[in-house]
C-alpha cells in the first residue's frame, strides 16, 4: 500500500515538473521530446545538470589557457595554476574540443616559447566531472 501511494506521488510530482517546465510556446510531443519555439529538446537535456572537466599540464608551463568549446561552438575558458592543475565547470552535457595554448620556459633562447595543442572528442556527462588526467605539454 505505501509502495503504491509513493509510485503514485512521484508520479504526480513527475507530471507537475513536466507541465510547469512548458510555457505557452512549448509542447510535449509524442517522441517524448519538448518543442519549444520549434526547436526539440529532449526531457534528458532540458534537465540536465552541467559537467566539468580537469587535468593536469606536466610539465607546469609558466602561463596555461585552456578553452573547450562546444558542438554549438560556445567557448568555456580556464587557466592552469602554478602547478599545472586546471578545471573547467559548468559545461553542458556533450562532446567538447580542448585548445590548450600556454608559455613555456626555453633553456635555449632568450625568449619563453608559445605553445599550443588541441585534444578533441571529449565527453562531459550530466553532473559529472570528467578527469583528464595529466597532459603532457612540450
Amino acid at each position: 500500500m505505501k509502495n503504491t501511494i509513493l509510485f503514485r506521488l512521484t508520479a504526480i510530482i513527475l507530471s507537475s515538473a513536466i507541465f510547469i517546465s512548458c510555457s505557452k510556446d512549448s509542447a510535449l510531443v509524442p517522441d517524448g521530446s519538448l518543442q519549444t519555439n520549434g526547436n526539440k529538446t529532449s526531457l534528458s537535456q532540458k534537465f540536465a545538470q552541467p559537467g566539468s572537466m580537469r587535468g593536469t599540464l606536466s610539465p607546469a608551463p609558466l602561463e596555461a589557457a585552456i578553452t573547450a568549446y562546444g558542438s554549438d561552438g560556445t567557448a568555456y575558458q580556464a587557466t592552469a595554476s602554478a602547478n599545472g592543475d586546471f578545471r573547467l565547470a559548468g559545461l553542458p552535457p556533450g562532446i567538447y574540443n580542448l585548445m590548450i595554448e600556454y608559455i613555456s620556459f626555453n633553456p635555449t633562447g632568450p625568449d619563453d616559447k608559445y605553445s599550443y595543442m588541441k585534444m578533441g572528442g571529449i565527453r562531459v556527462s550530466s553532473g559529472i566531472e570528467t578527469n583528464l588526467g595529466t597532459i603532457t605539454v612540450q
